[in-house]
Protein backbone atom coordinates (compact mmCIF):
# COMPACT_ATOMS: atom_id res chain seq x y z
CA UNK A 1 0.00 0.00 0.00
CA UNK A 2 1.38 3.40 -0.54
CA UNK A 3 -0.35 7.38 -0.22
CA UNK A 4 0.85 10.03 -2.54
CA UNK A 5 3.17 7.00 -3.64
CA UNK A 6 4.95 6.91 -0.38
CA UNK A 7 4.91 3.41 1.12
CA UNK A 8 3.07 2.75 4.11
CA UNK A 9 5.48 0.88 6.60
CA UNK A 10 2.84 0.15 9.66
CA UNK A 11 -0.41 0.97 10.65
CA UNK A 12 -0.19 2.46 14.25
CA UNK A 13 -3.33 2.05 16.92
CA UNK A 14 -4.36 4.49 18.59
CA UNK A 15 -7.51 5.28 20.73
CA UNK A 16 -8.34 7.58 17.90
CA UNK A 17 -8.53 4.66 15.03
CA UNK A 18 -5.35 3.01 12.93
CA UNK A 19 -3.71 5.71 11.43
CA UNK A 20 -1.18 4.65 8.80
CA UNK A 21 3.35 4.80 9.36
CA UNK A 22 4.07 6.43 5.84
CA UNK A 23 8.09 6.46 4.75
CA UNK A 24 8.52 9.71 3.79
CA UNK A 25 12.78 10.37 2.87
CA UNK A 26 13.52 13.69 5.34
CA UNK A 27 16.24 16.33 4.58
CA UNK A 28 18.07 17.48 7.41
CA UNK A 29 18.60 20.84 8.55
CA UNK A 30 22.30 21.07 8.13
CA UNK A 31 22.00 19.33 4.30
CA UNK A 32 19.57 22.18 3.95
CA UNK A 33 21.67 24.77 4.74
CA UNK A 34 24.57 23.50 2.72
CA UNK A 35 22.39 23.02 -0.38
CA UNK A 36 21.36 26.50 -0.33
CA UNK A 37 24.38 28.36 0.71
CA UNK A 38 25.85 26.49 -2.53
CA UNK A 39 22.83 27.56 -4.59
CA UNK A 40 24.09 31.08 -3.47
CA UNK A 41 27.52 30.95 -4.36
CA UNK A 42 27.01 29.32 -7.96
CA UNK A 43 24.56 32.16 -8.73
CA UNK A 44 27.54 34.91 -7.57
CA UNK A 45 24.83 36.23 -4.47
CA UNK A 46 27.36 36.09 -2.39
CA UNK A 47 29.98 37.62 -4.15
CA UNK A 48 28.75 41.00 -4.70
CA UNK A 49 27.78 40.22 -8.18
CA UNK A 50 24.22 39.94 -9.78
CA UNK A 51 23.26 36.38 -9.88
CA UNK A 52 20.81 34.47 -11.70
CA UNK A 53 18.17 34.83 -9.08
CA UNK A 54 17.99 38.47 -8.25
CA UNK A 55 20.93 40.99 -6.24
CA UNK A 56 23.76 40.19 -4.21
CA UNK A 57 22.85 39.77 -0.96
CA UNK A 58 25.33 41.33 2.06
CA UNK A 59 26.46 39.26 4.60
CA UNK A 60 24.62 41.84 7.12
CA UNK A 61 21.51 41.16 5.04
CA UNK A 62 21.68 37.72 5.31
CA UNK A 63 22.35 36.99 9.27
CA UNK A 64 19.68 39.97 9.51
CA UNK A 65 17.38 36.93 7.14
CA UNK A 66 18.43 33.93 9.28
CA UNK A 67 17.83 35.48 12.38
CA UNK A 68 14.15 36.35 11.31
CA UNK A 69 13.80 33.03 9.63
CA UNK A 70 14.98 31.41 13.09
CA UNK A 71 12.26 33.40 15.18
CA UNK A 72 9.66 32.61 12.43
CA UNK A 73 10.09 28.42 12.75
CA UNK A 74 10.30 29.06 16.96
CA UNK A 75 6.82 31.03 16.68
CA UNK A 76 5.58 27.88 14.63
CA UNK A 77 7.02 25.31 16.71
CA UNK A 78 5.30 27.42 19.90
CA UNK A 79 1.94 27.61 17.67
CA UNK A 80 1.90 23.72 16.78
CA UNK A 81 2.68 23.08 20.29
CA UNK A 82 6.15 20.81 19.64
Amino acid sequence: MSISGYPVIEQVKTPAGVFPLVDIPMMSDERWQQLALESMKRSGRDSGRKGGTGDAISPEAYKAYEEQADRAAKLLLCAVGA
